[in-house]
């Protein structure tokens, strides 16, 4: 079981600083997101994190990629792409622009369905998404995203989770909900914690840090990340 990022001192440290001061250079809050990701994502796993990991096809470069790798592939498999902006940087939005055009090269790379988990982070701000290239059957759906991002906090409904999975047995949605049982996924609950939403995203995902109440969702969340698929409305 891991102990939560929170009651870890050095990285309570390291987000403490962000707001301290008069430094506003990315590489403050970059040093907050890496030390999180480290603490969940162990190499004696088989998580590898590069930095700035150039992109096949577009030279994007993300601040971070957390790739698995298994003995029977010899290839590393991203499995989440993370980007970090600092006090003086661009709204979430901008990032997910950011990282959108970062993984279409990449898709095409790994071809097929592609789908991988996005982590924005602004100053202190943070949020999660599952990103999935197939937009247009999102949209033929009804289904909220941006761009194919949809919060790890949002729920489908039976209704449109069913009309995507046309596979969908009443189990395998109880298997859905259930993975999210750690995470606070009522929009109205959210708002009243203080979280968040973008303008092309109206379920409050946006959580933050430094705020008690956000604190035991965003643990959660990185354990989702760390243990879960991130083709969640398909498996």
């Amino acid at each position: 079981m891991h102990m939560k990022y929170f009651h870890i001192k050095g990285i309570n440290r390291a987000i403490s600083l962000i707001r301290e001061g008069n430094n506003n250079q990315e590489h403050v809050t970059s040093r907050a997101t890496f030390a999180m990701i480290n603490h969940y994502f162990k190499q004696e796993d088989n998580w590898f994190t590069t930095p700035e990991q150039i992109q096949i096809g577009s030279k994007k470069r993300p601040d971070y990629v957390i790739e698995k790798h298994l003995d029977k592939d010899p290839f590393f498999k991203p499995h989440a792409f993370v980007e970090v902006k600092s006090l003086i940087g661009q709204k979430i939005e901008n990032i997910l622009d950011q990282l959108y055009d970062t993984v279409l090269f990449t898709i095409d790379y790994h071809g097929g369905s592609f789908s991988c988990f996005m982590i924005a982070m602004k100053v202190t701000k943070i949020a999660f998404y599952t990103y999935h290239n197939f937009i247009s059957l999102l949209d033929e759906y009804h289904i909220p995203h941006y761009k194919g991002f949809i919060p790890l906090n949002y729920i489908l409904p039976i209704s449109l989770y069913s009309r995507i999975n046309r596979d969908a047995t009443p189990q395998m949605y109880e298997n859905y909900v259930n993975s999210h049982s750690s995470i606070t996924t009522d929009a109205n609950v959210l708002h009243n914690l203080g979280a968040i939403k973008t303008n092309g995203l109206s379920h409050p995902h946006i959580l933050d840090l430094v705020n008690d109440k956000h604190k035991e969702d965003i643990h959660s969340m990185w354990k989702f990340v760390l243990e879960q698929s991130s083709n969640i409305i398909l498996d």
